[in-house]
């Protein structure tokens, strides 16, 4: 049986959840607690390096926050059910495997969710275990390069693209384009 809050309060995450961007989740994730399998998974994605990882971005929260939030179709429910796939497949908690056992048991995973080739049509119910770690992917990937971390420091950041040349030679034909409208005034 569920409650009038409960209700209310799942009513409210899927509606706010409709029209979240990045930014939004980012805001409400920091200082929500993600589980050490989440950490663990987004750590195996995008592990630390000459640049900090998904763990130093705080991808785990975002993640969390949005699988709560049921952003790209990710539900709590379908998180639990790829877990168990995942202990599943492991034959122990994945969070309890060393870190080269759960790579080559991700690396598994991720080739069967990722064949090759083109992709094909999305499934009409809801996805399997194995489906679930394409939008999980994709969320650990989208958390990490809207992070400051990932969009300052792993990317390259120029506020103009581009250089400034301010000494640019002009062609032999002086026309303007038929498409600048700029100076034309209607009135």
């Amino acid at each position: 049986m569920i409650s009038r809050r409960d209700l209310l309060r799942d009513a409210a995450a899927l509606t706010a959840s409709l029209g979240l961007a990045p930014a939004a989740v980012w805001a409400s994730a920091h200082g929500r607690s993600a589980d050490r399998g989440l950490a663990m998974l987004c750590d195996l994605v995008i592990p630390g390096g000459e640049t900090p990882g998904a763990i130093d971005a705080g991808v785990p929260d975002f993640v969390h926050q949005s699988i709560t939030l049921g952003l790209r179709g990710a539900t709590p429910a379908a998180y639990a059910a790829f877990r168990g796939a995942l202990d599943t497949r492991a034959g122990a908690p994945f969070e309890s495997l060393e870190p080269a056992r759960a790579q080559t048991l991700l690396a598994g995973v991720d080739a069967s969710a990722f064949p090759g080739g083109p992709p094909g049509p999305p499934p009409s119910e809801a996805p399997t275990a194995i489906e679930f770690w394409r939008t999980l992917k994709a969320l650990i990937v989208i958390g990490y390069y809207t992070s400051e971390i990932g969009a300052s420091r792993e990317l390259r950041y120029e506020l103009v693209p581009g250089r400034y040349e301010p000494d640019i030679a002009l062609s032999e034909d002086p026309r303007g384009y038929s498409s600048d409208w700029d100076g034309v005034r209607y009135a």
